[in-house]
């Protein structure tokens, strides 16, 4: 009996150290990457022409929008305040060009992110440190993803807000249309981001300079809209406007209409196979350089 003790009670000890010694492992690596996001993310900050062109970028659609009216008539807001109305106002105003901008500001950006250590011979330097290369990989691409993203996700909310108070929407109103415009739009940012980011950073570790990185990526993403353009099923704009579709009822919009033949769930599931593959990919092209 006190033998059976002693073996259990030392399995349990066993099982708190593990789990104690995993928790730490976590910790220890979650405070690499954040280390790591911290000084890309300074370095970013000291380069003055980022914070112009992103400035730039995101400042243009708040004044497009401080300028429009800041009243509408009551006898038109019933009227004019439908979901598809909203949406293609708000489209053509601001939402096309954030998102293209967004996309190039990202591009660009992102093809330094490997590439700037490649070129001035700095990347030894940095792998030859006893520091996992998946955390420095995801502790650079945090540093680009989170700054612009949080961005454009914060201008979306504030043209909501601004929406609330032109068009005298109630409380319920701005609710219902924070669940059914912001947060699907956010949810596609969010796909379409990672992966323009996770590829870009692909690219330019296998071209080793950010401007061949900054050129495939445009093929890739641009490029592939164009080619495309009479077949929408193989457009990446295309596959996430299929996500869009699933939780915006947007039968208005001829464009829209097209997305009704695709499985929005499969597309989000093939674009994080995407975003898994590609940051793979990314990773042994990392290990491919410290080992040439």
């Amino acid at each position: 009996m006190n033998e059976l003790q002693t073996i259990t009670g030392t399995s349990t000890t066993i099982k708190r150290w593990s789990l104690r010694n995993a928790l730490n492992i976590i910790t220890s690596r979650f405070r690499i990457i954040f280390l790591i996001f911290q000084h890309e993310f300074e370095s970013s900050l000291k380069k003055s022409w980022k914070i112009r062109i992103i400035l730039i970028i995101f400042l243009i659609p708040f004044l497009t929008m401080w300028l429009l009216p800041q009243t509408i008539q009551n006898q038109d807001v019933e009227r004019f305040l439908t979901i598809n109305r909203m949406l293609n106002y708000f489209g053509i105003a601001n939402f096309d060009f954030l998102s293209f901008f967004s996309l190039i500001l990202l591009i660009i950006i992102s093809s330094e992110l490997i590439a700037k250590e490649i070129e001035e011979n700095t990347l030894q330097l940095l792998i030859i440190k006893p520091i996992n290369r998946s955390d420095i990989l995801i502790g650079k691409i945090l540093s680009i993803f989170v700054p612009i993203f949080s961005l454009y996700s914060l201008t979306i909310l504030l043209h909501l807000i601004d929406f609330h108070f032109k068009f005298a929407w109630s409380l319920e109103t701005f609710i219902s249309h924070l669940f059914l415009t912001w947060f699907p739009i956010i949810l596609v940012a969010f796909l379409g981001f990672g992966t323009v980011v996770v590829v870009t950073v692909l690219f330019s570790l296998l071209f080793s300079r950010s401007v061949y990185g900054v050129l495939a990526a445009l093929v890739v993403f641009i490029g592939n809209d164009l080619f495309f353009f009479n077949n929408p099923d193989f457009r990446f704009s295309y596959q996430l406007g299929v996500i869009v579709e699933e939780f915006l009822p947007l039968e208005a919009l001829s464009v829209i209409n097209l997305y009704q033949s695709s499985d929005p769930i499969l597309i989000i599931v093939i674009i994080i196979s995407i975003l898994i593959t590609t940051f793979n990919l990314s990773l042994l092209a990392l290990y491919r350089r410290e080992f040439s």
